[in-house]
């Protein structure tokens, strides 16, 4: 793991955030409020662990059995509805309910179907 490329995978993705941010302010109509240091620190935190779980789910793609490794690219839809709801308070509708099933039990097809072969 090259921690040259991980480190720009890193600003590119702080600076995609800061653009966002900044055109959803144009489209609004708000000013731009600049972020404090907690929440600046925790959305660097976050941007560092995205950046390390990609990579290594990349690397695990690169090295491991695809229909083993594929349901885990799966299994973050699960822990993002998880803290929707725990942490955001979040509610589900039917349609959402419907869409993570049906994407779950394709994981589980492959990963089923990848053992029989």
């Amino acid at each position: 793991m090259c921690f040259r490329s991980l480190q720009c995978w890193a600003c590119s993705g702080l600076r995609g955030v800061i653009w966002q941010r900044v055109l959803y302010s144009l489209w609004e109509g708000t000013p731009f409020i600049v972020p404090t240091y907690i929440a600046s620190g925790a959305l660097g935190g976050a941007i560092i662990w995205g950046v390390l779980a990609y990579s290594g789910l990349m690397r695990a793609m690169r090295v491991g059995e695809v229909s083993v490794v594929t349901p885990f690219c799966y299994s973050r839809l699960l822990v993002g509805l998880g803290f929707g709801v725990l942490v955001f308070n979040e509610t589900l509708d039917a349609a959402t309910l419907i869409g993570c099933g049906l994407i779950v039990a394709s994981g589980l097809y492959i990963l089923a179907r990848g053992r029989r072969v």
